[in-house]
């Protein structure tokens, strides 16, 4: 953190390492820590209100800080993986059609984030793409299955974590009701992340966090060249024109062809649907009362030179 005494009354901070997230927030309703960011699912409704508020009992002593936040979720396919049903586009179209994200966001998520209208790139930069395909449409979810020809013989297994339980088990329900059938597998993150990179799961939930505010960090997660374990293409997608628009990308500069060569790319990801969008996030911090002017970036990043506390 970089702090700027001029505009600051911030002469010194205190950070403290605690394990569970219930105990620092413990600790910060107590007044014993100023600032708490990452509201887990097992105690955001101690927080807040279904339609993601500050709770009335807190609202004398905490501040609550919503901001847009550059990280895409999403339930990924192994495009390598012959064996699953999930290699048939048809099928994946079925899945994608049947998640029914408002409700994820508004019952699970207390409205925070925003249900996935378009592509992988995140609202809030230049490179998002909106588009009506993508959304929650059982009877489109239906015809696709049809189209498909597949005839279920055992469930598609979803890999995810603890923490994110509760959502897969939203699309175990709403994948049930057109008819395709999945079983959850909780396994721990460390786990997940070297299964995922080796190609061993043909079904798992991720994320993508920027590492910087620009579209081609989101598009470098489906560049051939990138198929993990050498980088982040999970999905293991490979796409030749996909490919040739990337590498233009990198040099192009002019801002409007970027933008067209985004919206290029993007299509290319929805008619090939390599993944299941879910949601755009968004950061939640709280602090008291007595601190002002702080301040949050679209990659999380917290901004202390202007902070006083009072």
């Amino acid at each position: 953190f970089e702090v700027t005494t001029s505009t600051s009354n911030i002469d010194a901070i205190s950070i403290s390492f605690i394990q569970s997230k219930q105990t620092e927030l413990l600790e910060f309703i107590q007044g014993k820590l100023d600032v708490f960011t990452g509201l887990e699912s097992s105690f955001k409704d101690e927080i807040l209100t279904g339609e993601g508020e500050l709770k009335e009992k807190y609202a004398s002593t905490i501040v609550l800080k919503k901001t847009p936040f550059l990280n895409t979720e999403y339930l990924a396919f192994n495009l390598e993986d012959k064996e699953s049903p999930i290699h048939n586009i048809e099928f994946r179209r079925a899945m994608s059609y049947a998640v029914n994200r408002k409700s994820m966001i508004k019952y699970l998520r207390n409205n925070v984030g925003i249900p996935a209208n378009g592509g992988f790139t995140p609202i809030g930069l230049p490179a998002h793409y909106s588009s009506s395909e993508v959304g929650y449409n059982p009877i489109k979810a239906k015809e696709h299955l049809i189209k498909s020809g597949i005839k279920q013989t055992k469930p598609i297994v979803l890999a995810t974590t603890r923490d994110y339980l509760d959502l897969c088990v939203l699309v175990q329900k709403n994948l049930a009701e057109v008819g395709i059938e999945i079983k959850i597998d909780v396994i721990p993150s460390s786990l997940l992340k070297q299964q995922k990179s080796a190609g061993d799961l043909a079904f798992f939930r991720s994320s993508w966090i920027a590492d910087y505010p620009d579209g081609e960090n989101y598009m470098a997660c489906f560049y051939s060249k990138n198929k993990a374990p050498n980088g982040p293409n999970y999905t293991r997608y490979s796409n030749v024109t996909f490919d040739q628009l990337y590498a233009g990308l990198l040099t192009e500069t002019d801002p409007e062809k970027r933008k067209n060569t985004f919206f290029e790319m993007e299509q290319l990801l929805e008619n090939n649907c390599p993944f299941i969008l879910l949601f755009y996030d968004q950061s939640i911090w709280l602090y008291n009362k007595e601190i002002h002017n702080l301040r949050v970036n679209s990659l999380n990043h917290l901004d202390l030179r202007m902070v006083r506390k009072e």
